[in-house]
């Protein structure tokens, strides 16, 4: 749900304050940490869905995972 979310947030290529708050609470509420979901967002406002690196968001998972 929250990859989703994520990447609805950033459909338009425009990541306001108002969908990062939005993005952090659902986060917090499926029990992901903050710093987590920072590196998410900053990843998703670095890249579009086109040229991401595929195992980007692998990597920050394991990251946290271990």
């Amino acid at each position: 749900f929250l990859y989703h979310a994520l990447f609805v947030m950033n459909a338009d290529k425009d990541v306001a304050a108002a969908e990062m708050i939005y993005v952090y609470k659902l986060a917090f509420r499926l029990g992901f940490s903050e710093a987590m979901t920072r590196e998410f967002i900053d990843l998703l406002r670095d890249h579009t869905s086109d040229d991401m690196p595929k195992d980007a968001m692998l990597n920050i998972i394991r990251k946290y995972n271990n």
